[in-house]
């Protein structure tokens, strides 16, 4: 495992929430690198959903790009809960799944992508990689 799992108060036991103010600085350095994206995403997004009805393309754009928000929502829950213990094995929840009952932040995310990606087969029912991130989420 890496190092700065092991530098976390958290705690898996019961329904307790887990304490995430003390993310590692390099934690939460990646996870302000992957928000920038997410602000990107929701730029796109907006100006996507400003283009006139006419426009053929608009919702392929507009699955296109709630697909991509939807990643990037999911990868910031991801970095979140592989730092919070996602994949360590053993007996403790560490599942993302699990996670999202213990952390709301890893939870808004996962909610978050999974609006996004279901906003996305709104728009194109046939977006395979909309269908792959609402299995993952």
């Amino acid at each position: 495992l890496p190092p700065y799992v092991f530098d976390q108060t958290s705690s898996f036991e019961g329904d307790e929430q887990v304490n995430e103010s003390r993310l590692p600085t390099e934690v939460e350095d990646k996870i302000s690198f992957i928000r920038k994206g997410e602000e990107a995403y929701a730029q796109a997004l907006e100006l996507v959903t400003r283009i006139d009805d006419v426009e053929e393309d608009k919702t392929f754009l507009l699955a296109a790009t709630g697909t991509d928000l939807g990643i990037n929502l999911l990868s910031q829950a991801k970095t979140i809960a592989v730092a919070l213990g996602d994949g360590s094995g053993g007996d403790a929840k560490t599942a993302v799944a699990d996670l999202t009952a213990k952390s709301d932040r890893v939870k808004d995310l996962v909610l978050r992508s999974i609006n996004a990606f279901s906003q996305a087969l709104d728009h194109n029912p046939n977006d395979a990689g909309a269908w792959c991130g609402l299995g993952s989420a």
